[in-house]
């Protein structure tokens, strides 16, 4: 089975998108969008917890915290 890969590192740590040619360097590029991407699931995660928090109802509770295991 042959893999279909849009993205490849070459040697030097470039990332290459095959489909558009376009180079990203990973340290300077890419690291920033990632840790973005970390800090937008951590606020996710903290508004679920507020939310379970605050919740009244048993079943929303419930809800709520099989979301936050799940996400974890």
């Amino acid at each position: 089975m042959t893999e279909n890969k849009r993205f490849i590192i070459d040697d030097a740590g470039t990332l290459i998108d095959i489909e558009t040619r376009n180079m990203f360097d990973i340290v300077e590029e890419i690291c920033p969008l990632l840790n973005e991407l970390n800090n937008e699931n951590n606020r996710i995660k903290q508004t679920i917890k507020e939310a379970y928090e605050s919740e009244r109802t048993q079943i929303g509770r419930n809800v709520l915290r099989q979301l936050m295991e799940a996400i974890q």
